[in-house]
């Protein structure tokens, strides 16, 4: 995706105030930030987290909270998800990454409105994401049943 140059000029037209860069720099510096976002392919779009505790739960989705942005290596995905109604003692679980990350999650971060007090998230091996309480045990589906959740995830894809 090529960046739209608009010409830097000085703001009073006396030369020493503003913004006044050398051209040839800001060439260079537009150069290298369209070398490291053309580095991998980029876009956005919509993905589906599916069930990975094992019990074949059909997880609630706000389809248009549901995204994924990718700006080179970097992927930032963010989900709205609704647990049903369920006894399962399984770890809560999901996956379906639209892309499959390299590394550990850079962090999970997200906004929880539910009543599990500092419910954290974790990329586990599998590039399944778990959720955690604040004593660092597993979340269950059945603490999580009917409960819903706003998760945003950054990671790295090679």
């Amino acid at each position: 995706m090529a960046i739209t140059r608009t010409p830097i000029v000085d703001d009073d037209g006396t030369g020493t105030t503003g913004t006044v860069i050398d051209n040839a720099w800001k060439q260079q510096l537009y150069d290298q930030i369209d070398a490291q976002v053309g580095a991998g392919a980029s876009g956005f779009g919509l993905w589906t987290p599916v069930d990975q505790s094992g019990a074949g739960l059909t997880l609630g989705l706000s389809t248009t909270d549901t995204f994924w942005v990718k700006l080179g290596t970097c992927v930032f995905v963010t989900m709205n998800l609704t647990w049903p109604t369920t006894a399962n003692a399984s770890p809560a679980a999901w996956n379906g990454w639209p892309f499959t990350p390299t590394r550990q999650a850079a962090g999970a971060v997200g906004y929880f409105n539910s009543s599990i007090p500092e419910l954290r998230a974790l990329l586990q091996q599998g590039n399944k994401l778990g959720l955690f309480g604040a004593n660092g045990a597993a979340v269950t589906n059945a603490t999580m049943s009917t409960k819903q959740i706003v998760i945003s995830v950054l990671f790295t894809v090679s």
